[in-house]
């Protein structure tokens, strides 16, 4: 049986308050008859984020279970996954059926138009995903990050570079925003010598005192939709064309307890961020990026990570106050209708 190598790489953050801005770009309508015959559409999430049984039928502790109980102060609300949303006794129970989706398991630009902010852009996205994808397209890392890394970056011997070059089946892009990137020459003569600091590079979410996108409940992320568009043309163009699964893509909103149930199930800026990077996306496959499926993030409200439970991704509400019970948004009834025209 062939070896398959899937590799799933976070490249951006992105989010906004105020409906009608994100898809003021898309021109046609949007639905499941736009994309391929074949096309996949799901919904993702993730085992510590969701299962909870934390320390049920035999299971050790993750490293996630043991940074939440040793520093709960890392965490915005001092919570933790122990119970996360309990979809470890629930999931037969979810409401995958009812919205009629699947439950299955960041762009740089350019500071300024200056060569070296340009270059900086470049070098970003080789730190950030060339790292992973120039040795599993070529068998070699990025020559930017060789020269800069220097000897701290291990060299791949003949052997492993042909084993690593073009093992893999598909690629898994985890897309939210994007960030402007400016050339840094005080990294350059820093000796804080870290990952962080090689690519000498800033980034930064606003430019001449205008953020790139609107902001969300997401602290760093803003909605920039024709960046999925743009990093997808890129990486067909510096890395074969792979397949490609966006395997996150999402809006999240600050948890607000001033909000009636039913105000909260009306998410209509989170459908609206859907609309335009779909319609964003539809356009990267018009262009020949061989794009296969997308996965919303997220099914469910969860647990996410630094935020705890203050920030909500989910198409489907979780009432934390409620013994958990779930909720369809209005997000997971247009997903429902978008899926079946």
């Amino acid at each position: 049986m062939a070896v398959q190598t899937c590799v799933f790489m976070v490249l951006g953050f992105i989010y906004v308050h105020t409906a009608g801005v994100f898809a003021s770009n898309v021109s046609v309508p949007l639905s499941r008859s736009s994309f391929p015959e074949g096309f996949i559409f799901g919904t993702a999430s993730s085992a510590y984020q969701y299962e909870g049984a934390a320390f049920a039928d035999g299971k050790g502790p993750s490293i996630w279970d043991t940074f939440t109980h040793r520093y709960p102060g890392k965490i915005a609300d001092h919570s933790n996954g122990d119970v996360a949303i309990d979809s470890y006794h629930r999931y037969k129970k979810s409401q995958k059926g009812k919205i009629g989706i699947t439950l299955v398991s960041h762009w740089m630009i350019p500071f300024s138009r200056s060569k070296p902010d340009i270059a900086a852009a470049y070098r970003a996205l080789d730190f950030m995903l060339g790292w992973f994808m120039s040795p599993l397209t070529y068998g070699y890392y990025p020559h930017t990050m060789r020269t800069l890394v220097g000897d701290r970056l291990p060299e791949f011997s003949k052997k492993q570079s042909r084993m690593v070059k073009g093992s893999l089946d598909f690629v898994g892009l985890n897309y939210y925003t994007t960030n402007y990137a400016a050339d840094d020459v005080q990294l350059y003569k820093t000796s804080d010598i870290s990952s962080t600091t090689d690519p000498h590079v800033h980034l930064t979410v606003s430019r001449n005192g205008r953020f790139i996108g609107a902001a969300s409940g997401a602290a760093a992320f803003y909605v920039y939709p024709r960046g999925i568009r743009e990093l997808l043309i890129y990486t067909k163009k510096k890395y074969r064309n792979p397949v490609i699964f966006i395997t996150e893509n999402g809006y999240g909103e600050l948890d607000n307890h001033t909000l009636s149930l039913q105000e909260a199930l009306m998410d209509d800026v989170r459908t609206d961020f859907y609309l335009g990077h779909l319609s964003y996306l539809r356009r990267a496959i018009e262009d020949g990026v061989d794009v296969r499926g997308y996965f919303a993030w997220s099914l469910l409200d969860n647990f996410e990570w630094s935020s705890g439970y203050t920030v909500r991704f989910g198409v489907n509400y979780i009432d934390y106050n409620d013994g958990l019970k779930r909720y369809p948004k209005r997000s997971a009834i247009w997903f429902k209708k978008f899926l079946k025209k």
